[in-house]
């Protein structure tokens, strides 16, 4: 985490380390190379994030996989905690006890795009969105292989359609 982050030449090695070194604005795309990453922390995605984008390799068979690692309840991999207008795109997520995981206090993370994703193996639900967080869109990701539900979400207005979702054990 020694690299600046800002370009190609100079990746930081931590998606976490990134988040909590800079103030992101709405726009701002962080890219997540392809990749294994263990993660030994859960990945905080704060209100000082609103309007990022968390963008994985686009190209077929070039993967970033953000795996925690750590089925312990409270691990997972990505923690959004009243973080509006956020997309997580082109990503693995797995090894926690939630794949992503909206807060259930304040004010809700709204407005999120969960896209083109695979998200699975983790121990309750591949997501979770609480019924504060309004009008997810949730589109083209294969989930699977979750021990609860693929997808979890109560918040209202939220847009659930073209996903690959089985073999969870609760279902959808």
């Amino acid at each position: 985490n020694a690299n600046s982050g800002k370009t190609a030449d100079a990746p930081m090695a931590s998606l976490a380390a990134l988040l909590r070194a800079y103030d992101l604005n709405p726009g701002d795309v962080i890219y997540v190379d392809s990749g294994v990453y263990t993660l030994p922390t859960n990945i905080v995605i704060g209100v000082d994030d609103a309007g990022v984008t968390i963008q994985g390799p686009t190209l077929a068979g070039h993967d970033a996989v953000l795996n925690r690692a750590n089925t312990a309840a409270g691990s997972y991999v990505l923690d959004l905690q009243n973080a509006t207008d956020v997309a997580i795109r082109n990503l693995n997520l797995t090894g926690a006890t939630y794949g992503i995981y909206t807060n259930t206090t304040g004010s809700g993370s709204d407005r999120l795009t969960i896209a083109d994703n695979e998200i699975y193996a983790n121990t309750t639900d591949g997501i979770y969105l609480s019924s504060i967080s309004d009008n997810a869109v949730i589109t083209g990701n294969r989930i699977y292989g979750n021990t609860s539900y693929g997808i979890n979400a109560s918040g209202p207005g939220a847009r659930i359609e073209a996903n690959d979702v089985y073999n969870n054990s609760s279902g959808i």
